[in-house]
């Protein structure tokens, strides 16, 4: 058999309302970019990450359909990336046919890889996504002579999603089910596909190897794995775990499913968030340097009080965010693991002893806690020059994003965290990229909440701190003594605290005893660490918080507290 037709896709999906009115784009590629097919759809009311699932699904059949043999999908969505290359378990239950179905797909191939892309080098499939979302389904397919491939019989037509036998719309498909269609855009006809692309009825040979000083998990071996969907028997997935991790997970086979699998890729690296092109090792920071990516807009949704659950808002991924994967995301990871290891994915998990216990057996707090999660946004140009940064809108810079990213994948490893976990943003762009990313990791959704933003800083606002003395000597002398004295222009300490009082009270009322990720700032944060500390705003000058660090903060209904962690940064090492 001649090597395999080599084709790329594309896909990307949307939700305006997350969930709201959803749609997905998909583009498949051939040789020297020329347009071979295309899909769009939309799909009723949806999740961000059930329309990008979806789109993946509708690239894969177009792939197929026209007899494709080899097969790299680029997508923008981390979260389908990370799962579909097996780093990361499917977590959430409507996500897991959607998964299944799209793994199902990549068995017709001889080959598959998935690779992250950032969302500016995805404008194609996005644009498809958009406009099936404004109301137009396409589904074309470019002629291609010389191919004995069956075409689509919808092929050059739109085609109504009524008629195409896709899954009920809003819900997700299941495996089996036809394949979505739609899409516009100019197509190309100046490229042929061969015919000999016929799936191998062997499974290929293993190619991913174990990383060193790390244990082959029983899905690199083709055994039994639970939670994944490849085969017994199948390829194991190849993409590069980072050294000194447990090797990923799948390539295994879940119960009754015992069809030979491509050999799925995807590809990692092993250092921490690394932008493509960018030469660096794990943990060292300084090699980093990108320019500042700009900051997306994020959708603003009200925080639900107990008697008002609304559904927050939706994220996605910030544009420029770094290509480089994490190596596996652990099954039933807990607070009590160990450090993640230099790939930035969470490290081998070691048993220690009892899992942590709660203290409410010392201080007799009463009922379930909401615990906190506090996340501190990730570096800027601001930050790095140790300027006052307020309400000033700065992006992340590029280890920004790498912190944000290695923070969102502990947090996504933290035992109770999930796609239904609340993520709270203060409004400015640099928190909103930092829990983009955390939601990324997580599957779930961003909702800004305007008491997070950091200290109005007024006037000393850009200043360094001796600026800032040199120009009010004076009142930057009272302002360090005294809590009740603001900036020029600004707000003291006292009016923050008031608001991040309020902050709290609003989680507490609208997420009682669930755990919910807050991502702020310095001083927001050390205000919600000086109230469940019970202490005087001391701590806003004695405590220190590293950027991308991570606190948490437990919040009993009876008034208790107890603070179980502070400025953990381990994730970057």
């Amino acid at each position: 058999m001649g090597e395999p037709v080599r084709v790329s896709v594309e896909a990307d999906g949307g939700s305006r309302g997350n969930p709201g009115p959803a749609g997905y784009g998909a583009v498949v590629f051939g040789p020297g970019g020329t347009v071979l097919a295309e899909r769009a759809e939309a799909i009723g009311v949806a999740t961000n990450n059930v329309a990008e699932y979806r789109g993946l699904i509708a690239g894969l059949r177009a792939a197929a359909d026209l007899g494709a043999g080899a097969v790299e999908v680029r997508m923008d969505s981390k979260l389908v990336v990370e799962q579909m290359s097996g780093r990361w378990k499917v977590k959430h239950p409507a996500m897991r046919p959607l998964a299944d179905e799209a793994r199902a797909l990549t068995r017709g191939f001889r080959s598959v890889t998935f690779t992250w892309i950032p969302r500016a080098d995805n404008t194609h499939a996005d644009r498809l996504a958009n406009q099936a979302m404004d109301g137009t389904p396409v589904s074309r397919t470019a002629a291609l002579p010389g191919n004995t491939a069956a075409a689509p019989e919808d092929a050059h037509t739109t085609t109504p999603t009524a008629a195409n036998g896709t899954a009920p719309t809003g819900s997700p498909a299941t495996a089996g089910a036809a394949a979505p269609t739609g899409g516009t855009g100019a197509t190309s006809t100046d490229s042929a596909i061969s015919t000999d692309s016929a799936p191998s009825t062997g499974a290929p040979p293993a190619t991913g190897a174990t990383p060193a000083g790390a244990t082959a998990s029983t899905g690199a071996t083709g055994t039994a794995s639970t939670g994944t969907a490849a085969s017994a028997g199948a390829a194991s997935v190849t993409g590069a775990a980072s050294t000194g991790v447990v090797a990923p997970e799948a390539g295994g086979a879940s119960a009754g499913d015992a069809a030979p699998a491509a050999s799925v890729t995807g590809a990692a690296s092993a250092s921490v968030g690394v932008p493509a092109g960018a030469a660096a090792s794990a943990g060292a920071a300084g090699l980093f340097a990108a320019p500042v990516a700009p900051v997306a807009a994020s959708a603003r949704s009200a925080v639900p009080t107990a008697a008002d659950p609304a559904t927050p808002a939706g994220s996605s991924a910030p544009a420029g965010t770094s290509a480089a994967a994490p190596t596996t995301e652990p099954a039933e990871p807990t607070e009590s693991a160990a450090a993640p290891g230099a790939g930035g994915g969470p490290a081998a998990r070691v048993a220690t002893g009892p899992a942590r216990s709660s203290p409410a057996g010392w201080t007799g707090a009463l009922g379930t806690p909401t615990k906190v999660l506090l996340l501190r946004h990730g570096q800027t140009a601001m930050s790095v020059d140790r300027r006052y940064s307020g309400r000033g809108d700065v992006a992340l810079t590029a280890l920004g994003e790498a912190q944000a990213a290695a923070a969102g994948r502990r947090i996504a490893a933290l035992d109770g965290v999930d796609a239904d976990t609340p993520i709270l943003s203060s409004p400015l762009g640099r928190t909103r990229q930092t829990a983009r990313a955390v939601a990324e990791a997580t599957g779930g959704s961003v909702v800004v909440l305007d008491e997070l933003v950091e200290t109005d800083f007024g006037g000393w606002e850009g200043l360094t701190f001796t600026e800032a003395a040199e120009r009010d000597p004076d009142l930057h002398r009272r302002w360090l003594s005294d809590t009740a004295v603001p900036p020029p222009g600004g707000e003291s300490f006292d009016v923050v605290h008031e608001r991040v009082t309020r902050a709290r009270d609003r989680v507490l009322a609208g997420y009682a005893g669930r755990t919910v990720v807050v991502v702020s700032h310095v001083t927001p944060i050390k205000g919600l660490l000086r109230l469940a500390l019970d202490v005087g705003p001391s701590i806003l000058f004695r405590l220190h918080l590293d950027l991308a660090s991570l606190s948490i903060a437990e919040f009993y209904p009876d008034g208790n507290a107890s603070v179980r962690l502070v400025n953990d940064i381990s994730h970057l090492v």
